[in-house]
């Protein structure tokens, strides 16, 4: 698109994934996440109007997305 919109426009460029290749949740003590926990995470914060099956290939697939770049 020519333009940004929607939720780009406004993200300020944050990226959730449930973990990633430096492990900072368990490093930093701050608790274990998992895809499941992504997943409940992203259908509360959606009001439950979004397409579950979707949000759990979006939420399985979020932490290989995140390192892709050092592949």
């Amino acid at each position: 698109m020519p333009t940004y919109g929607g939720n780009s426009i406004i993200n300020g460029g944050v990226y959730a994934a449930w973990d990633s290749k430096f492990h900072y949740r368990q490093n930093l003590n701050l608790g274990e996440d998992s895809p499941k926990q992504h997943i409940n995470d992203t259908l509360k914060g959606g009001d439950y109007y979004n397409i579950p099956e979707l949000v759990a290939v979006m939420a399985n697939g979020s932490a290989d997305a995140l390192n892709w770049n050092d592949r």
